[in-house]
């Protein structure tokens, strides 16, 4: 149970958020030689003498972020000591006329209020006030856990044998970030038996970046990528019985560091960025590639990196992200490459469409 109790104070102790009463309350922070911060908080009492109602020292060890709330009543912020520390201040002044005061050295503190809400004084204070409408808001609830995945993947193909590697996906919400911090996916496999055969992929999205723009890179690596390949032109000719006789195993690596904008509601968003390619055709035996007719040249084989661009359109609404059983998905992509070697252009646009119809009610049986 100490173990347990432990883990739970460790977790609650990362962001602690601290909020005052209705009436004039005063925030006294000190910052200590070693980086410990102390937080004292008192409600004003004229006549029985000012209560203390909070007090706290907090280890940078322990706590990434401390956030003060005023609420309402004219409030008083005073930072002070002679250390540094590695913990981040917020203070959210909230309703009513208030003040704070840094008389630090190169302690910085995080203002939030309506514009002309609160008297700064003292240097070090990043001043976020605005006319935003929830610029003051305090929500209890509103505290979202960071989660993630792990799980261990399996496989078998015919060339590489089997399979193991593992994919990991979390998702960080930071404090007002919308719908999140940072979602990403990580996967990565290996065939222990197979010809250098390994594939790593990942996808992150980082919402609003530059403005209203979501940093979204995708980078994946497949050594080996198994493409069909049935020769060039409508007229040629599959003599061959098995199909695997027209795979081509190639070593690729493709990066698309895009951005995106979307919607309000997420429905519809749209993607621009830079791409980058590798592919290397790999001699197989007894395969496609190395054939007489519907084979490569020698100058066809070997790595080649291309340079370009993509467009991405993405609209559609579904009930259910992970699980989809109402809804539409709209895509289309176009992008653009071109060799760094040799004058060789790629161009190539790709449509998408989904449907999800979910089944009738359950069946009522009645006897």
């Amino acid at each position: 149970m100490e173990s347990i109790g432990k883990k739970l104070y460790d977790f609650l102790s990362e962001e602690v958020e601290i909020p005052a009463t209705d009436n004039n309350d005063r925030f006294y922070v000190t910052i200590e030689d070693n980086g410990n911060v102390q937080v004292q908080m008192f409600v004003e009492r004229k006549e029985k003498g000012d209560l203390l109602k909070y007090d706290r020292t907090f280890y940078p060890g322990e706590t990434k972020e401390i956030r003060m709330y005023g609420l309402r009543g004219k409030d008083e912020f005073v930072i002070s000591g002679s250390g540094k520390t590695k913990i981040t201040i917020r203070v959210i002044g909230g309703e009513d006329k208030d003040k704070i005061e840094n008389k630090t050295q190169g302690v910085k503190i995080a203002v939030y209020d309506e514009t002309g809400g609160i008297g700064i004084m003292g240097l070090g204070i990043k001043d976020y006030t605005s006319n935003s409408v929830g610029v003051n808001d305090y929500d209890r609830t509103g505290f979202k856990y960071n989660t993630g995945t792990f799980f261990p993947t399996f496989g078998w193909t015919p060339d590489d044998g089997f399979w193991i590697g593992a994919m990991t996906a979390n998702t960080n919400h930071g404090w007002r970030k919308t719908p999140y911090r940072l979602n990403q996916a990580f996967s990565f496999s290996v065939a222990p038996g197979g010809q250098d055969a390994f594939k790593v992929k990942y996808t992150g999205r980082y919402p609003k970046i530059l403005g209203a723009l979501d940093f979204t890179p995708d980078i994946q690596i497949d050594f080996p990528r198994n493409e069909n390949f049935f020769g060039l032109g409508n007229e040629s000719v599959n003599d061959a019985e098995e199909r695997a006789f027209n795979w081509v195993r190639i070593g690729s690596i493709e990066i698309t560091p895009l951005w995106t904008i979307s919607s309000k509601d997420n429905s519809t968003s749209f993607s621009f960025g830079p791409a980058y390619e590798s592919q290397d055709i790999k001699k197989t035996e007894n395969r496609v590639s190395v054939d007489e007719i519907l084979g490569f040249t020698e100058e066809e084989f070997g790595r080649r990196h291309f340079l370009g661009g993509q467009l991405a359109f993405e609209s559609g609404f579904v009930d259910n992200p992970v699980f989809p059983a109402y809804g539409f998905q709209l895509g289309a992509s176009l992008g653009y490459l071109n060799t760094l070697s040799i004058d060789e252009e790629v161009l190539e646009f790709s449509t998408a469409v989904h449907t999800y119809i979910g089944s009738a009610e359950k069946v009522k049986i009645r006897h």
